[in-house]
């Protein structure tokens, strides 16, 4: 069942909706979506009712624009499987440990630009978890701590804008790894000390990451790389023997410690990079041609060079470059 309500009077439509989605639980519908549109002023947003989070029948959850939880309601979702949680507020603290502790076969879960989550995120070892993403916006309150025990988790993709340290001790079977805006420190996210950990892991994405000094990325199980530098990183060093895909972004200030020289990639098959016109004359100095000509399909290599001065993109063969 699927409802989304776009308007200015919320209030107008809180009795209908209620009677809708106690309705659909009535009938013991498996998949719900609810989206609310009605965000003028933003702090209108629709309160779900009771039955909904007591529905022993929901397999898949959807909020958009949502109020979870009171000192009222009672939260008990055994069966459900995905939950995705946008632009909703919890009321309290608890409210979302208390949502993961009453849903012991949720395999998915994403929340994403909510208000209200706890400062401490903790997700217990019981959780079937396979798929976690959380996303934080500059007007949402965000975890400053997060510790993940799930040892089936497969993916966590997660986006932050404030300092928070990070514990993945227990997730024993990650295989993709996305961080944006993450601090990459011993302090906050270890990124090295993750990779060994997590020896699974094929797949890591860095995007607008900040390094308090360069960072170390080495691991021989990882597949899949990509680096998209906002000019915050300290430089970064690459090891990595089995890797087969790189990519590679920066558009803004370059790092001296950035040293393509050092990096080992021999295995690498697959290599997107791009650059500005600035930054491109930098990543030269660094070693880029040397580090290019030792892939495997160099002669079929191409370049692009965007410059952010005139907004054009050029595309050449690089061997026929001499730079």
């Amino acid at each position: 069942m699927h409802i989304c309500i776009a308007g200015h009077n919320l209030a107008k439509f809180q009795p209908v909706m209620d009677q809708c989605l106690g309705a659909a639980i009535e009938r013991r519908v498996s998949e719900l979506v609810v989206k609310i549109k009605c965000r003028t002023p933003a702090s209108l947003l629709y309160s779900v009712p009771g039955e909904v989070v007591v529905g022993d029948s929901l397999k898949v959850l959807q909020l958009e624009g949502c109020v979870l939880g009171d000192h009222k309601t009672r939260i008990d979702l055994p069966h459900l499987r995905k939950l995705k949680l946008y632009m909703c507020r919890f009321s309290g603290e608890n409210v979302l440990p208390e949502i993961l502790s009453s849903c012991p076969r949720m395999e998915f879960l994403e929340v994403s630009y909510c208000d209200g989550v706890c400062s401490f995120l903790s997700l217990p070892c019981k959780l079937r978890l396979k798929n976690l993403t959380i996303r934080c916006g500059p007007c949402d309150t965000q975890p400053k701590k997060i510790e993940i025990f799930a040892p089936g988790l497969e993916t966590f993709d997660c986006t932050l804008l404030m300092p928070c340290s990070m514990d993945l001790v227990g997730c024993t079977a990650l295989k993709r790894l996305e961080l944006q805006g993450a601090i990459l420190s011993a302090d906050c996210v270890p990124i090295q000390h993750l990779l060994r950990k997590h020896l699974c892991v094929e797949e890591l994405k860095l995007s607008g990451c900040q390094g308090v000094d360069k960072i170390q990325v080495s691991s021989s199980r990882l597949k899949g790389l990509v680096i998209n530098d906002h000019g915050t990183l300290r430089g970064v060093e690459i090891d990595t023997p089995n890797l087969l895909s790189l990519e590679y972004i920066c558009l803004h200030e370059w790092c001296s410690n950035n040293r393509f020289c050092s990096s080992r990639v021999p295995k690498v098959e697959e290599v997107h990079m791009m650059f500005s016109a600035q930054t491109f004359r930098s990543a030269c100095w660094s070693g880029l041609k040397g580090f290019l000509m030792k892939l495997q399909n160099y002669e079929d290599l191409k370049l692009l060079i965007v410059s952010l001065c005139i907004n054009q993109a050029v595309s050449f063969h690089l061997p026929s470059y001499g730079y």
